[in-house]
């Protein structure tokens, strides 16, 4: 099969680290070469919409930013927080940390217990459409055997036609490729009979990235890469209206394991699962994305 995700060779031309600020956050674009640096400073999430990482407004991220970067960064417009913020921040922290206590476990289990339920809705509508499929009209049941299985393959042949521009439509429709040319494609004719050879490369890819957060992650689990990233607040969460970055990843991660390891052969709802996974990828690989 071909290869569906090539990443190039492509080397990111040198330039020079760049400190800016809005009112919330300081922001860091860094060379790619360089990107310890800003994992070395305290609190940081990498954004990869934005390309950059963002830290919170603290005095002490302040003073690592000026003493790491101030003298090699070719723009550094960043001061140090008011106390007014300061101060209105850890309430809001307070207020923030009373409303939600986030037990991952429990929230994982929550998750799986999601996918089941959607699993059982996948297996349904795969039931209803392969009986849709073994239907025969009793005209069809007039006709010799050779005809009724020319009739299912065509109609067979026209449900993969449907799954096939779907899948196709979410993969070069999303972020992930229009605003990443130049390190990663997807070619426009992946077939759905082969979405399991999809997953399985493409969750590799996404693995590779989680394991770039750390160097100890060289030897973890994908779920301990998650569980260990969404303690740290590895990656920017917190745009609203966007799915959740950790949520997404352990529902990608069932997925994957649904299709690598299935309980039984039913093909449309490995092509279910596929979609559902395509979907969150879509969603979800530029955000996790370094370079």
């Amino acid at each position: 099969m071909e290869s569906l995700l090539n990443m190039s060779s492509y080397s990111t031309p040198y330039f020079q680290p760049e400190v800016t600020e809005d009112e919330n956050f300081y922001y860091l674009k860094i060379h790619p070469d360089e990107r310890e640096i800003a994992k070395g400073i305290r609190y940081r999430s990498w954004d990869g919409e934005l390309r950059r990482w963002i830290y919170p407004k603290k005095e002490s991220v302040f003073l690592e930013l000026s003493e790491k970067l101030k003298k090699s960064s070719k723009l550094f417009n960043a001061n140090p927080p008011s106390n007014e913020i300061i101060k209105e921040k850890e309430i809001n922290k307070k207020e923030k940390d009373q409303k939600l206590t986030f037990d991952f476990e429990d929230k994982f289990n929550k998750i799986s217990e999601s996918l089941n339920k959607l699993n059982i809705t996948v297996s349904s509508q795969s039931e209803k459409i392969d009986s849709m499929i073994k239907k025969k009209d009793s005209n069809i049941l007039a006709l010799k055997k050779t005809s009724i299985n020319q009739s299912e393959n065509i109609k067979n042949e026209k449900l993969d036609d449907v799954f096939n521009r779907y899948l196709n439509q979410i993969l070069n429709d999303g972020n992930s490729t229009k605003e990443n040319l130049k390190n990663k494609k997807i070619t426009n004719n992946i077939d759905v009979n082969q979405i399991t050879d999809f997953v399985l490369e493409t969750h590799e890819k996404v693995f590779t990235e989680l394991r770039k957060l750390d160097k100890s992650n060289e030897h973890k689990s994908y779920l301990r890469c998650v569980e260990d990233a969404r303690i740290k607040q590895e990656y920017f969460n917190e745009r609203e209206g966007t799915i959740d970055i950790y949520q997404s990843l352990l529902l990608m991660m069932n997925c994957r394991n649904a299709l690598g390891h299935p309980k039984n052969n039913n093909k449309t709802r490995k092509k279910f699962l596929g979609i559902i996974y395509a979907l969150l990828f879509s969603e979800t690989w530029m955000k996790i994305y370094q370079e």
